[in-house]
């Protein structure tokens, strides 16, 4: 991740049954960075189809993942199998558990969450009726936020939220079953979506992802999670106001020159001093970039390959790279460098020094690509005022129509 930053950690329960949801918009992505940063280890229910092979199975099995099945699984006896697996729920929530799920049901790289499934509402009763005395499970929304899901290194913020008391609906439960299922699930989307980026106007969908890097340059703030709040002020409010349909035409025209001709907002703050700083870092860095990517094109290149040929969903791409890179890269470092150890007069240290070089390389080469895109987006910048002077002009006096508004109804 180019950058990332967690909220509310301290909400998480460490001594108390909880389920986990999050929305579901970057495949694996999600839950491997949920169970990279939630404080416990974490259960995780899981679609059927992935647990097909038997040693797959015994694998995800041993990585506390837990099938449900769906109808398009195919599985003539689906409503005992998933019995099966509530039960065990059940059981590991008695030991205070973390049971986490998506309960949207499948991902889709939409910044909008979807309706709710009802297996989170199954799930928390039927704990409720199977240990009668588990009074103090809690349902824990965690939302999710990409700055992009198909390019590298995006930034990530993972907002954990306040648990939410299920106990409290079991009166309602006893009473009306459906009443409280349906009561507990859109407290729970609600929470969920309060944590996120959720956009429920189709029409203004576009205009609001492509301003994303305007609102974080007008919100003032360089914390991650500080510009998220500010965007997602704007976005309600921006969908309930009544100049929205006017204001988004000016951004969606602003947005579309700024693609077309290859710049973004925050570069149209830039000078020409900052463009030849920028070319003389990236100038002293280009060996090291050059040497690491020839040092690591053997899984670079296969990698992309593969990945090409192979993955027809674009969100499934990030994921892959993940996981490739984790296994490959220490196949790779031991076979090019414990030959150089055995058959050189190397020391420990200096093969050791050696091995840390490489990888610290490889770190700067995806500092070196981040900071060459932001150089080639101010250079294009500065040609465009260069050669149309009228255009900057009129560009520049949207860009701050655009930003006045935003300010005005976010505050």
């Amino acid at each position: 991740m180019r950058r990332h930053e967690i909220t509310g950690l301290e909400n998480f329960p460490k001594h108390k049954p909880v389920l986990l949801i999050s929305n579901h918009q970057n495949a694996m992505l999600d839950p491997v960075l949920i169970c990279f940063f939630a404080p416990k280890q974490l259960h995780w229910l899981t679609r059927a189809d992935i647990f097909k092979n038997g040693l797959v199975k015994k694998l995800l099995h041993n990585f506390n993942m837990m099938p449900v099945y769906r109808e398009r699984d195919g599985l003539g006896n689906m409503r005992d199998a998933n019995t099966k697996i509530f039960e065990e729920c059940f059981d590991r929530l008695e030991g205070h558990a973390v049971i986490s799920m998506f309960p949207e049901g499948t991902h889709r790289g939409k910044k909008q969450l979807m309706p709710f499934k009802k297996g989170l509402g199954r799930l928390a009763f039927g704990a409720l009726e199977a240990k009668p005395n588990m009074h103090d499970l809690v349902i824990l929304p965690v939302g999710l936020d990409y700055s992009d899901f198909y390019e590298y290194h995006p930034d990530l913020l993972i907002n954990f939220g306040k648990p939410i008391e299920v106990d409290k609906w079991r009166g309602v439960y006893k009473e009306d079953p459906s009443k409280a299922i349906a009561g507990l699930m859109e407290e729970a989307r609600q929470a969920l979506s309060d944590l996120m980026i959720d956009v429920r106007n189709d029409e203004l969908y576009e205009s609001i992802i492509q301003s994303r890097e305007l609102c974080f340059e007008v919100s003032g703030s360089r914390k991650l999670s500080k510009q998220f709040a500010f965007y997602q002020k704007f976005i309600k409010a921006f969908e309930t106001d009544m100049r929205a349909n006017e204001m988004n035409a000016k951004l969606a025209e602003l947005n579309a020159i700024c693609s077309e001709h290859g710049f973004t907002t925050s570069s149209m703050s830039a000078s020409k001093s900052k463009a030849n700083f920028m070319a003389l870092v990236l100038g002293f860095f280009t060996p090291i970039y050059l040497l690491a990517r020839i040092l690591f094109l053997p899984i670079e290149k296969p990698v992309e390959i593969f990945i090409k040929n192979k993955i027809k969903d674009p969100l499934f791409k990030n994921s892959l790279r993940m996981a490739l890179w984790t296994f490959l890269v220490p196949i790779y470092l031991g076979v090019i460098s414990i030959p150089i150890k055995l058959f050189t007069h190397c020391t420990w240290i200096e093969w050791s020094v050696g091995l840390l070089g490489i990888l610290i390389s490889g770190r700067i080469a995806i500092g070196w690509i981040r900071a060459y895109r932001k150089f080639q987006s101010t250079n294009r910048w500065l040609a465009f005022q260069s050669k149309n002077s009228e255009k900057k002009n009129k560009l520049e006096s949207l860009k701050k129509e655009c930003a006045d508004y935003i300010l005005s109804i976010s505050k």
